[in-house]
């Protein structure tokens, strides 16, 4: 028998050092390892690679098996016979020869594309198994095999630092002489190609035409672009489509609809989702779970997630084709309408939450599914027919825009009003524009804004849309700074809603109209409505508008002179507001303890915390109301009479350059948090973990803001935090500190 069959040269080692070894080192421990994942994630070269790296350890060879050409599950022993070139005989078992040649040879087999003839594969690597003892497999496949014993070892997308090597080495190799692509270049075209090597090396083929800034360009239209490569290849691997219609044909029927209607999500999607959608299969009881089981099974969808609901992904690349075939198949008007439809419903089902005890999960859900949201509403911005659901989607979703996103929760209502035909629905969108317009301190937008809601909600005679529209107006006033106006409109809305009976209303109407008292010196009647509506919350279990009320809490306190006691309470919101990962009230809370330090004379103190809120309102695009910048003079006015122009500078710009978890830290009284100490250079926060881990999977700054849902210039400031921090200059150190700290703790 020969040695082996291992090709010669054998592709560069590029990448994936560590898995090689510890792959390597399974494979001379275990019997078989199953390499399973997605077309084009460069399985086989693992594969390869890890055989050629362990060779020495198989004295009798290694011989590869590529069974991609073969037709016909029967035609496996005779490929795995002709690779040992084993004699076969006729008239007698195929399988029992090639056990007969090797039942006392050490050899790794290496069965390169198992997945379309499986059965047959694990019938006859079961036979070798139990009948050759020193044999080893190495087999890839984009599903288990099944066999007793065998490892499943999962291949995931390449790292950053990964995908840039192997970009960098075969642009060397495809381009030689010509221009070595950049960094920036360099990490945006490995991350529009999903860390995948058969995408990143055709990718770097084209480089012999285009410049790597052309290249980065043109992939948008991946499938276009990635048409050229290795002509010695599989036809296969020729080209990006052909490795996606490969797996696509190996699919049963239910299967591929399965993956055309699933492309229509972006960034995840659950299973009731997807049964919303897939309106083909939904007619048969389990047909959409077995066919995305069997997409799990064929690595097409991933399922990150341990715990919990479970959630399904795409990589970028297998959905985009995904919406190919399903533009094909003239199937995507009705899967966007029906996306649309599906996430209508999740809004009306998350709006009643957003004032009750499962506000944080329901944060979290429609967190989750930000890109899906982001989908449905540019679907029906485009299509007039949906314009109007689309408004309904927008406007449920107010308390999630408000925490996290009110740009663009104001930029989707902007966008939706304009040609809604539905007086409900553009009643309702009326208001919460208003809302988002004074949660910004855009009170000047917000004030026409809710007159307008008023009117229309009148117009179409709905009581409780006109409660709700009167009291938003009021506290638009109160934002504005036109105090008496501001308690004789919320005065309003409190009778209205005592009328109605209606608790959530009253609760939320008193705290405002307090708040308005509280500015006009009103005190005892303001704590009196104080007490009314945190009492309220509570038996309500609505912790954002509890929060709310320890701040108006906090205020009145502050004006009445009992500093101890406001900074208790306002740190009791800040707290509730970090549970919450409510970025706007955190900074009200900062903003707040900032004036009452400061007028107890803790200047210093004061305007750390006043530069932290203000750099934190920067970034999320807001500005102070009218209101609240008045009792903001008034208080910087005080710290420049005792510290001087040059110190109230500098602890503004300290206080700026806090992380959200050091501020809040340094809020709450912990000195460790300070902007004068010394920090350890792996200080992060847990945002600026996730985006440093985002950076080494080889994401843009552009890509990440829509990955978390924030503008991509917070995502700008994180990471110019994160070289701060760690005394970086590039994004490629950052990915490999992420890679370092992952080997350090045995990941």
């Amino acid at each position: 028998m020969a040695q082996g069959n291992l090709p010669h040269p054998l592709t560069s080692f590029v990448g994936r050092r560590t898995q090689i070894r510890q792959i390597g080192a399974l494979v001379a421990s275990e019997r078989l390892i199953t390499l399973v994942g997605p077309g084009g994630c460069g399985k086989s070269r693992l594969g390869l690679q890890v055989a050629a790296a362990h060779a020495a350890t198989f004295p009798d060879g290694v011989f590869v098996v590529e069974l991609a050409p073969i037709g016909t599950a029967p035609m496996v022993p005779r490929a795995v016979a002709d690779a040992l070139a084993v004699t076969v005989r006729p008239r007698r078992d195929m399988a029992a020869q090639i056990s007969d040649a090797l039942r006392t040879k050490h050899v790794l087999l290496i069965l390169d594309n198992c997945e379309h003839v499986a059965a047959e594969m694990a019938g006859l690597i079961d036979s070798l198994l139990r009948g050759c003892p020193r044999v080893h497999v190495l087999a890839t496949s984009r599903i288990a095999l099944g066999v007793a014993g065998e490892r499943v070892w999962s291949v995931p997308p390449m790292t950053a630092r990964e995908a840039i090597e192997l970009f960098g080495a075969r642009a060397a190799m495809s381009a030689p002489g010509h221009t070595e692509p950049s960094e920036a270049d360099a990490v945006e075209i490995c991350g529009r190609l999903d860390g995948m090597p058969l995408a990143i090396e055709l990718a770097a083929a084209r480089l012999k035409t285009l410049s790597p800034s052309q290249l980065a360009a043109r992939l948008t239209n991946r499938f276009d672009v990635l048409t050229t490569g290795d002509r010695q290849a599989q036809p296969r691997q020729r080209t990006l489509i052909a490795t996606m219609d490969w797996s696509y044909e190996l699919l049963s029927r239910e299967a591929r609809t399965a993956w055309r209607f699933a492309s229509v999500f972006v960034g995840g999607f659950g299973l009731e989702a997807i049964e919303s959608v897939s309106h083909e299969l939904a007619a048969h009881p389990s047909a959409v779970l077995d066919a995305i089981t069997e997409l799990v099974d064929n690595s097409i969808v991933s399922v990150p997630g341990t715990t919990g609901d479970r959630r399904f992904q795409m990589l970028e690349t297998v959905r985009e084709y995904g919406l190919l075939k399903l533009a094909e198949a003239g199937e995507d008007g009705e899967a966007e309408s029906r996306h649309l439809r599906w996430f209508v419903a999740l809004g009306l089902r998350a709006e009643p939450e957003w004032r009750g005890p499962n506000q944080q999960r329901w944060l979290g859900r429609v967190t989750a599914d930000l890109g899906n949201i982001r989908a449905a509403l540019e679907f029906g911005r485009r299509d007039p027919a949906y314009r109007n659901d689309a408004l309904r989607l927008a406007s449920s979703l107010w308390l999630g825009w408000q925490t996290r996103h009110a740009s663009e929760g104001r930029m989707w209502l902007e966008r939706l009003l304009d040609g809604a035909t539905d007086g409900r629905a553009r009643a309702y969108g009326l208001n919460v524009a208003g809302f988002l317009a004074y949660v910004q301190g855009d009170s000047t937008a917000a004030v026409p804004l809710l007159e307008e809601s008023v009117r229309v909600s009148s117009a179409i005679g709905e009581p409780a849309a006109v409660n709700l529209s009167v009291m938003r107006y009021g506290i638009a006033l109160l934002y504005d700074n036109r105090l008496a106006e501001s308690v004789e409109v919320l005065t309003d809305a409190v009778a209205r809603y005592r009328k109605a009976r209606d608790r959530i209303g009253i609760y939320v109407a008193a705290y405002e109209l307090a708040e308005a008292l509280t500015m006009i010196g009103d005190y005892e009647a303001a704590w009196s409505l104080h007490r009314e509506s945190l009492v309220l919350k509570q038996q309500q279990g609505d912790r954002w508008h509890i929060a709310l009320s320890h701040f108006g809490i906090g205020l009145l306190e502050w004006m009445q002179g009992a500093y101890d006691s406001a900074v208790e309470a306002l740190r009791q919101s800040l707290t509730l507001r970090r549970d919450l990962d409510e970025e706007w009230g955190i900074s009200k809370s900062l903003e707040g303890l900032g004036w009452v330090e400061i007028s107890r004379g803790r200047c210093t103190r004061g305007l750390v915390l006043l530069g932290a809120s203000s750099g934190f309102n920067e970034r999320l695009g807001i500005v102070l109301s009218k209101n609240y910048q008045v009792l903001h003079d008034r208080s910087i006015g005080m710290a420049r009479k005792k510290l001087g122009e040059v110190e109230l500078r500098t602890m503004w710009r300290q206080g700026g350059k806090l992380s959200v978890d050091d501020a809040i830290a340094y809020a709450l009284g912990d000195e460790r948090g300070a902007p004068s100490k010394s920090k350890p250079r792996d200080a992060i926060s847990k945002r600026e973990h996730e985006v440093a881990g985002l950076i080494a999977g080889g994401m843009t700054n552009r890509s990440i803001a829509r990955r978390l849902g924030v503008a991509e210039r917070t995502i700008d400031a994180h990471v110019e935090h994160l070289m701060n921090k760690l005394g970086y200059r590039s994004r490629s150190q950052i990915a490999a500190w992420v890679t370092s700290r992952g080997s350090e703790s045995g990941n």
